[in-house]
């Protein structure tokens, strides 16, 4: 069996921002970036994307 437990460090997975406006828009922003630094950081370390110059005549492709 397995108990979940609330933790001081629960960023209340119900209420998630959609956008990084809005992560630093609420209370614990802090926790937030922490976040998203290490996510940033664990995608470069893994090489899980390359920078590159978007060709001319093609379009992005957004993602969030």
């Amino acid at each position: 069996m397995v108990y979940l437990q609330e933790s001081e460090n629960d960023l209340n997975i119900d209420k998630d921002p959609i956008s990084f406006s809005e992560a630093m828009n609420v209370d614990n922003s802090n926790k937030w970036l922490d976040d998203i630094k290490y996510e940033l950081k664990s995608m470069a370390q893994n090489c899980v994307w390359d920078l590159v110059k978007l060709p001319e005549g093609c379009k992005r492709v957004d993602c969030k």
